[in-house]
């Protein structure tokens, strides 16, 4: 006898309905027993990487991201990380003073990066004086900002940092294909390198694909911790390789770029590249001509789409030792080399004209030298 609709229905249902409650079951067993295990633990498999993301007190200001593995966590107000002290707003920006002030005409600048325009130790702060710290000293995007507000005053600017510590080309132009619809930006700026050229087992282009089931079933398991577990143990240890690979290899590096600033333009924004900087060939040799080789494609890609790039010789290995002043360390730059990208950003932005309408301030005092 044939099944009325609403049993076939319910029959239908059932593996489905039968599933879900499994999974219910093993959720809060797993919850039950077991302490919570981090997303970033499981999405991130390099240790190496893993490593990065706390410092010797334990402190981390990461969580998990389907698509980009990982990103700063919104909310957090003061948190001492690594000697940086970091705020960040609800989508996870680090911020910097007040936000762009209502009414007037807006413009939005968006600053695409690393830990480098994220800001790593800008300004410096002892955890045990957390209060002591130079408060004039910060990031590239925020002495931008402060720049352009007080050169047009009235008009709601904003410089979104969309910065993150440990990413590479790859995962701005991921992030950046997923905001430039909602941020509507007028420009786009961005500066990649010490990470793209960084060796680990699986390059990024495979860890982290665009798109599909993989992001799908990473956001998924984000959701469940019994799911997070069962990750973690089909994954093994993760570590294994039979060749080290640049993160993005120089080829990769040109075309992510190449893209980032199609992309802008497509939306009527326009697009400037900063080359990679990167302070001393002499303590870290080996990493030196991979610098140089993604300088060299950036350049290259930089003719092929016509987008200006800005190049800061100061701020790489072959001004060493006499740009020391201008690092915290080997690879980012201390609030006097953040200083000195700003003032090198606005003199570019003057000359391509790239943001109409808006007053560009150059400096009128000398640059920032080499010398404290």
């Amino acid at each position: 006898m044939p099944l009325s609709r609403p049993l076939r229905a319910a029959a239908l249902a059932a593996p489905a309905l039968l599933f879900a409650l499994l999974l219910a079951a093993a959720e809060a067993a797993v919850r039950a027993a077991l302490p919570p295990l981090s997303g970033v633990e499981v999405l991130v498999r390099d240790p190496a990487q893993r490593a990065g993301f706390g410092d010797r007190r334990a402190v981390s200001i990461f969580e998990a991201d389907p698509v980009r593995l990982w990103r700063l966590r919104p909310g957090l107000r003061d948190v001492i990380w690594d000697f940086t002290p970091v705020s960040t707003d609800g989508d996870g920006l680090r911020t910097f003073g007040a936000p762009a002030p209502p009414g007037g005409t807006s413009m939005r600048i968006l600053a695409l990066g690393d830990s480098v325009t994220f800001g790593y130790r800008v300004p410096v702060v002892w955890p045990e004086r957390p209060n002591q710290f130079d408060r004039e000293a910060r990031p590239w995007p925020a002495l931008v900002e402060q720049a352009l507000r007080e050169a047009n005053p009235g008009r709601a600017i904003e410089v979104r940092s969309l910065a993150v510590p440990g990413y590479t080309s790859h995962q701005g132009r991921l992030w950046l294909e997923r905001e430039m619809d909602r941020a509507r930006p007028a420009l786009v700026v961005a500066l990649y390198g010490w990470n793209d050229q960084n060796l680990r087992p699986v390059p990024d282009a495979d860890s982290m694909p665009a798109g599909g089931p993989v992001v799908w079933a990473r956001g998924l398991a984000l959701r469940s911790q019994a799911l997070l577990r069962l990750a973690a143990w089909s994954r093994g240890d993760g570590g294994a390789a039979t060749a080290p690979h640049w993160r993005v290899s120089a080829p990769e590096f040109a075309a992510n770029h190449r893209a980032m600033a199609a992309l802008a333009a497509a939306r009527g924004a326009r697009f400037v590249a900063i080359a990679p900087v990167f302070g001393d060939a002499v303590a870290l040799p080996g990493d030196a001509p991979r610098m140089q080789a993604l300088r060299e494609a950036l350049r290259g890609a930089a003719r092929e789409a016509a987008f200006p790039l800005l190049e800061v010789p100061e701020l790489t290995e072959a001004a060493h030792p006499d740009n020391r002043w201008l690092f915290g360390e080997t690879i980012h730059p201390s609030h006097l080399g953040h200083r000195l990208l700003a003032q090198r950003l606005l003199d570019l932005l003057a000359r391509e004209a790239a943001l109409p309408g808006l007053a560009i301030p150059t400096p009128s005092a000398p640059s920032v030298t080499m010398s404290p």
